[in-house]
């Protein structure tokens, strides 16, 4: 009887003996079949069972058990089945035994054929029914063994050369299938072991392959591709409809895929080429210099977008988020780690990331960022919506942001920045030379106005705030410690504070200024109405009422 029929016999004896345990010491083991493996055996055991932890290269043969034969007769193997094998690909079929009968004393070794698409560590489950005469043993044993993805798949075995045009359905397990140069397969290829198209070769259909497809320069497949490991497309070459593959997916300069794109591994799109659709990627996705995502992007690993690159839609990444030069992303961002926007860039949606969020000079994001890092922005960005932080936000010169800012730390607007709207700050607030806020700003630190810089609301500060030279607020001032007005300066409104109140000589309070400075005077009457626009000019003397206050 055949092997394989022999494994196909299921057991109709009696009750099983589960007796059978795997004690003992370990020791170590190196075969000659470029594996390592290590033991662990019964000594006692009437059907003794040593089990393997091995190691080995995808599409080769692994030990993971030996048996051994205790009974004092003969002892025969009825079946050996696979219950489990996870990532590993074991199948019935993919097993094999030394011997099937086994005399007193004798063993016999299991092996597994496994695959991988990349490296993997699993168990391997198998199901074990043996008997004598008189005896039968069922019993379930697993092993561990990790699966190293071969550096080349398509190497050696066997392999079929087309050379000239065909009209033809492959259909070759275990078979490299080799279209030579400017050869059209009218079919598809289906369940061989790899596929490699030579230059300008065409195949009309699917192709189908357990391991890799490379697809070389300027060829074209007219329908899908599949493949076990990974697909490589040269050069001006065409798939046209959507890639999935176990490995990469790499695409040369001006290549073209007309569908979908989902790769267990990392996605490169090269200088120039087209994903006509998503593309959903294991790893890292990259697109080179003009390259084009038409679809959304969904990655475990970080997204980069090169000078001039596009994806169409949304980016989803558990990585950090990059574009180059004058890229575009036509939908919203949601990052793990950081975002990079570099210079001239454009995101055509909202940013939300785990991470911090940078744009370059002259960069936009059209809609609101949340991020649970620092926001930073250089000269001339622009963000269209609020920004929401857990660290904190820097506006670079002539920067802006169109609506609110709330962040967990300090908020600086500089030179001739703009924030459209309000500022909530964990710590303190700085508004560079003729910067602006047209909102309220309420701070837990200090704040301070520079030379002509403005807020159109009221400030409200934890710490102490400081109006420079030419600087307004338009509406009230709160500090918890001193406010100071220098030169030229302006609140349009009352000013109350914890400390002392600081007026230059031509600054302005145009409400009432309160001091909760403790003097003599507790009511706060002061003589000559301190608190008038009349008194503005004035600064608190010790007992807190106005006195002569310098520049």
């Amino acid at each position: 009887m055949s092997r394989r029929a022999v494994l196909g016999l299921v057991l109709a004896g009696g009750a099983g003996l589960a007796g059978v345990q795997q004690t003992g010491a370990f020791s170590s083991v190196t075969g000659d079949r470029g594996f390592d493996v290590q033991t662990a055996s019964d000594q006692n055991a009437l059907l003794g069972i040593e089990t393997y932890t091995s190691e080995g290269q995808s599409g080769s043969s692994v030990p993971i058990f030996t048996l051994s034969n205790r009974f004092s007769g003969q002892l025969t193997v009825d079946q050996v089945s696979v219950i489990s094998s996870g990532s590993l690909g074991v199948t019935r079929d993919d097993l094999s035994l030394s011997k099937w009968t086994l005399g007193s004393g004798e063993q016999s070794d299991i092996e597994a054929t496994i695959s991988c698409s990349q490296s993997t560590t699993d168990d391997i489950t198998l199901k074990i029914a043996a008997s004598t005469d008189d005896e039968s043993i069922e019993l379930t044993r697993s092993a561990t063994v990790t699966c190293q993805q071969n550096s080349n798949p398509c190497a050696g075995g066997p392999r079929r050369v087309i050379s000239q045009d065909i009209e033809e359905d492959i259909d070759d397990p275990g078979v490299v299938i080799v279209i030579s140069s400017n050869v059209k397969l009218s079919g598809s290829v289906s369940n061989v072991r790899c596929v490699i198209l030579n230059q300008g070769a065409e195949v009309s259909g699917k192709i189908s392959a357990n391991n890799n497809v490379s697809i070389g320069r300027h060829t074209k497949v007219q329908d899908e591709v599949d493949a076990g490991g990974d697909v490589t497309i040269e050069q001006g070459s065409t798939v046209e409809s959507g890639v999935t593959s176990g490995g990469v997916v790499s695409l040369s300069k001006n290549s073209k895929i007309q569908g979908t794109v989902d790769a267990d591994s990392s996605v490169t799109v090269e200088q120039g080429s087209t994903v006509e659709d998503g593309v959903t990627s294991g790893g890292t996705v990259s697109l080179g210099k003009n390259a084009k995502i038409q679809g959304t992007v969904n990655a475990v690993s970080s997204v980069t977008l090169e000078q001039g690159s596009t994806v169409e839609a949304g980016v989803s990444s558990d990585g950090s988020v990059s574009l180059g030069k004058n890229a575009k992303i036509q939908g919203v961002v949601n990052a793990g780690i950081d975002v990079t926007i570099d210079q001239g860039s454009t995101v055509e949606g909202g940013v939300t990331s785990d991470g911090s969020v940078s744009l370059g000079k002259n960069a936009k994001i059209q809609g609101a960022v949340d991020t649970g890092g620092n926001v930073t922005t250089e000269r001339g960005a622009t963000i269209e919506g609020s920004v929401t932080s857990g660290g904190s936000v820097s506006l670079g010169e002539n920067a802006k942001i169109q609506s609110a800012v709330d962040a967990n730390n300090d908020v600086i607007v500089e030179q001739g920045a703009t924030v459209e709207s309000s500022v909530t700050s964990g710590g303190r607030v700085s508004l560079g030379k003729n910067g602006k806020i047209q909102g309220i700003v309420d701070a837990d630190g200090n704040v301070t106005i520079g030379q002509g810089s403005t807020v159109e609301n009221s400030v409200t500060s934890g710490g102490s705030v400081l109006l420079d030279r030419n600087a307004k607020v338009q509406s009230t001032v709160y500090s918890e410690q001193s406010v100071t007005l220098r030169q030229n300066s302006t609140v349009e409104g009352d000013v109350t504070a914890g400390g002392d109140i600081s007026v230059a000589p031509s600054a302005k309070i145009e409400g009432e200024a309160n001091s909760n400075t403790k003097s003599d005077n507790e009511s706060g009457d002061c003589p000559g109405n301190s608190g008038s626009a009349g008194n503005s000019g004035n600064a608190e003397n010790s007992n807190g009422c106005p006195g002569n206050a310098g520049n």
